[in-house]
C-alpha cells in the first residue's frame, strides 16, 4: 500500500510517521482505508499542464498535497473542458464540495456540465497550478490569489464556452 502512495507522489516523511501510528494503532481495516482513498478525486502530477486548446504545455512550479492552502486549481472533465478555481482551504475540502455539488445536481458550473453531459465523479482530475505563500511583509493573499486565479483563466482559456468559467474577478487588476 505504501508504494501506491509513493507513486501518487506522496512524500516517504508523511508515509513513515503514519506507518509508525498504525503500527502502535494495530491493524486498520482495508474498509476504512479504502473509504478514505476514495474520498480524493483523481491527481493529474507533473510539472506543467497541457492548454486545453493548443495542446501546449505550461510549466506548473511547486511541490502540492491535498492539504495545501491558497491554491489555484483547475479541473477537467472527460470532454477535455478545464474549469480554474481557487480556495483559501484545504484543496481537498473544496474538492469534496465540487462532487457533493455534482451528486446533488446543483447549479454551478462544474455540476452542472457534469450532469448534463453525463459525466461521472471518478472522471474529474484536477491539478494544482499554483499558490500564494505567506507573506513577510503582510500584504493580502486574497487578492493575489484572485489575481492568480483570473492570470490562470486566462492563460488557458477557460471562459465558457472554451472551458467551464462562467466569470471571474477583474477588481484585483483594477484596484490595487
Amino acid at each position: 500500500m505504501k508504494e501506491k502512495f509513493k507513486l501518487r507522489g506522496y512524500p516517504d516523511s508523511v508515509l513513515d510517521r503514519k506507518e509508525s501510528e498504525n503500527r502502535q494503532l494495530g491493524q486498520i481495516s482495508d474498509r476504512v482505508v479504502h473509504q478514505k482513498i476514495r474520498r480524493i478525486p483523481s491527481v493529474v502530477k507533473g510539472e506543467w499542464i497541457h492548454h486545453p486548446l493548443k495542446g501546449t504545455r505550461i510549466p506548473i512550479k511547486g511541490f502540492y498535497t491535498c492539504a495545501s492552502t491558497y491554491v489555484v486549481y483547475s479541473l477537467k472533465c472527460p470532454c477535455g473542458k478545464l474549469y480554474v478555481g481557487k480556495t483559501i482551504r484545504c484543496i481537498r475540502d473544496r474538492l469534496t464540495e465540487h462532487k457533493s455539488a455534482i451528486r446533488n445536481k446543483l447549479n454551478q458550473p462544474v455540476a452542472k456540465h457534469f450532469n448534463e453531459n453525463g459525466h461521472t465523479i471518478s472522471q474529474m482530475r484536477f491539478q494544482i497550478l499554483d499558490s500564494v505563500s505567506k507573506r513577510r511583509h503582510g500584504g493580502d493573499r486574497g487578492k493575489e490569489l484572485l489575481r492568480k486565479e483570473a492570470h490562470w483563466i486566462k492563460k488557458l482559456g477557460t471562459m465558457s464556452p472554451q472551458g467551464l468559467n462562467q466569470e471571474y474577478d477583474l477588481s484585483p487588476f483594477l484596484f490595487k
